[in-house]
């Protein structure tokens, strides 16, 4: 008995682990992206490399900061559309503050591992509304507001 109890407490440092390390990526990737935002001649790449990010997570940060960037226009309109701004917790006022975070985790969210992932606010409330953020993704692809998906053709080397 006293090994399962043991091995369920390990699981759960496991779990809040997994959440900081998430949270801690998510902090840089919305660094990145509002530094970016507020700064010239500093590319992303040289921003992510440049980062206090450790090595094995770099990929992973690499593809959260690209996908929010690419994609900015949609992941707001998205947001707009589902009424999530109307929602934001006070803590989480004023939104122009925040506005990094929420790009970085709706990416997350709608277009990249779709799993919200994180310990902020924002990603609570990302997380409770996840089902909705995606019928609106749907609907929008659906109208064509939203370009669908297309997996990009590789050439052969």
């Amino acid at each position: 008995m006293l090994a399962k109890d043991e091995h369920l407490a390990a699981t759960a440092v496991d779990f809040s682990t997994m959440a900081r390390n998430a949270q801690m990526l998510i902090d840089l990737a919305s660094e990145i992206l509002l530094s970016v935002s507020t700064s010239e001649g500093i590319g992303l790449r040289n921003q992510i490399y440049s980062s206090s990010c450790p090595p094995p997570m770099i990929p992973m940060l690499t593809s959260m900061v690209n996908g929010a960037s690419t994609n900015k226009d949609t992941l707001l309109a998205c947001a707009e559309e589902d009424g999530l701004f109307a929602a934001l917790p006070a803590d989480c006022q004023p939104i122009e503050d925040h506005m990094s975070e929420l790009q970085v985790t709706l990416y997350e969210c709608l277009l990249g591992s779709r799993r919200v992932r994180g310990t902020s606010p924002i990603n609570a409330l990302v997380k409770g509304r996840k089902a909705s953020l995606q019928k609106t993704l749907a609907s929008r692809r659906k109208r064509g507001a939203t370009n669908k998906f297309v997996e990009k053709k590789t050439l052969p080397r």
